[in-house]
């Protein structure tokens, strides 16, 4: 299905938004904890990460879909918040030794709007990146998008976001 606009907004404000579910590292026997609270206007990604029994990520995602966004030229997120980097993934398959594409951001206090280009975007394999790039036929097949927090910094976070823009 394409979902091809001039814009496509993910707003956190919109009921629509509000079916975004965590995942975390406790899925492959990890430790670290987050969770989601929705506001009037946003959603609120807070946690901390831990490395026991090889974890090391924290991470809330979208429903399951069919998105084309191969005729998009860049994603724009409003977020602020502290605790290191973040990074908006993107899927094309669901098993977790796919690889998956992943774009880094790192918020501050106030609010700030992030723009990535959508060809920006390195191939990542587990934890590691492969050095390729996604590609025209990949951004067209994405499945899911989410944001995750796996930059080994055990630290509390918190990340708020108040939408997420193609253009």
């Amino acid at each position: 299905m394409s979902i091809f606009t001039s814009t496509y907004l993910l707003d956190f404000n919109k009921a629509d938004t509000n079916n975004w579910t965590v995942v975390n590292d406790g899925v492959m026997g990890g430790l670290s904890q987050s969770k989601l609270d929705y506001t009037d206007t946003s959603v609120i990604f807070e946690g901390v990460l831990s490395l026991a029994n090889n974890g090391g990520f924290a991470s809330f995602q979208g429903p399951r879909g069919e998105f084309d966004l191969s005729k998009y030229k860049k994603l724009t997120i409003r977020h602020r918040g502290f605790g290191g980097t973040f990074g908006f993934r993107l899927k094309t398959s669901e098993p977790f030794y796919m690889p998956f594409y992943k774009a880094e951001f790192t918020p501050t206090k106030d609010w700030q709007e992030t723009s990535i280009g959508i060809g920006d975007f390195d191939e990542w394999r587990i934890g590691d990146k492969t050095g390729d790039k996604i590609s025209k036929d990949d951004l067209a097949a994405i499945i899911r998008m989410g944001i995750i927090k796996s930059d080994k910094k055990v630290d509390p976070f918190l990340l708020e976001v108040d939408f997420i823009r193609f253009e």
